[in-house]
């Protein structure tokens, strides 16, 4: 695994063993941020469900200002630690708490985020359950986006509150949808 592109582009990443995390391929990650483009530049980003942290890390590398990492297990933290160490950037948070708590702790602090990513565990229902949570928390800033990366074989809901999908796509057993706020969309 390696920085596809940008500011720490070559730079290789470490990977916890085991089949709880799965980091996001090379291809599809490279994929993702062009789609992304210019969203990237200057973004606040929060990396939810983090594990190595290669999408927040990559988001870093493209121009984006800041991130704050979630990540809970043990060894896929410690990949995050070394891997954020080798890129050393300036504008890092680590929070090892579980999502859901972090979300509070995040929102307590009056944190907001022009971009979220998040990859959850399959199969736990995490996509809706977490995107309806970070619109209660309040935590993405008007024109932001979330980006859900889940199984390819799941649907989730093309709206959840005041979001919407406006992009789907898929990478063999994966894809990304990506939320924004409707008002954002229909403009002033």
């Amino acid at each position: 695994m390696r920085v596809i592109s940008g500011r720490y582009k070559g730079r290789s990443l470490h990977a916890p063993s085991g089949v709880q995390t799965r980091p996001t391929l090379d291809r599809a990650r490279e994929a993702l941020f062009s789609i992304l483009g210019y969203r990237v530049d200057d973004a606040s980003v929060l990396d939810l469900f983090a594990g190595a942290g290669t999408l927040g890390i990559e988001a870093l590398s493209r121009g984006a200002r800041s991130a704050v990492f979630v990540e809970s297990a043990r060894q896929p933290l410690e990949c995050l630690q070394r891997n954020l160490s080798a890129v050393r950037h300036p504008e890092v948070q680590v929070l090892p708490l579980s999502v859901d708590r972090a979300l509070k702790v995040l929102s307590r602090s009056g944190q907001r985020f022009d971009m979220v990513l998040m990859d959850p565990p399959y199969g736990l229902g995490l996509v809706p359950r977490t995107i309806l949570s970070l619109v209660r928390f309040g935590l993405l800033r008007d024109g932001g986006c979330i980006v859900a990366e889940h199984e390819a074989r799941l649907h989730p809901a093309n709206e959840y509150g005041p979001l919407l999908r406006t992009d789907l796509r898929r990478y063999g057993e994966i894809a990304f949808s990506i939320y924004a706020p409707i008002t954002t969309l229909e403009g002033p």
